[in-house]
């Protein structure tokens, strides 16, 4: 109920912070998407709002076939260190934090996986 309460007062009485924080999230879905695109990831669905993008899994990436969501993750977690979310064989990655300022990272690691889809 606090929780409820406190969005009721934001909603009521915080328009301008609500937009500032839409545009921040918006600006962070469009730098992610656009870095992940430019590497060859494929969208399961255009972001339109929040703060979470949802892609297909390759079927190859760092020079191997990929069976599943999970073992895509699995992988870019331990060879780059990029940890997203599987569900099946979509993988979702979020932008709650700063994406512009690692993004220079984000991009070498998503280069290096390599990926591609058949």
């Amino acid at each position: 109920a606090p929780m409820a309460a406190g969005v009721l007062a934001a909603l009521e009485t915080d328009q301008a912070g609500i937009a500032a924080f839409r545009t921040m999230y918006g600006e962070r879905l469009g730098i992610l998407r656009d870095l992940m695109l430019d590497c060859g990831m494929r969208l399961a669905i255009e972001p339109r709002a929040g703060f979470y993008t949802l892609w297909d899994t390759p079927s190859e990436a760092f020079g191997q076939p990929i069976s599943s969501g999970e073992e895509f993750n699995f992988l870019m977690i331990e060879k780059t260190g990029v940890v997203g979310v599987h569900f099946g064989n979509a993988l979702r990655y979020a932008v709650c934090a700063d994406v512009a300022a690692i993004q220079d990272d984000l991009l070498a690691a998503f280069k290096s996986a390599e990926v591609s889809y058949t």
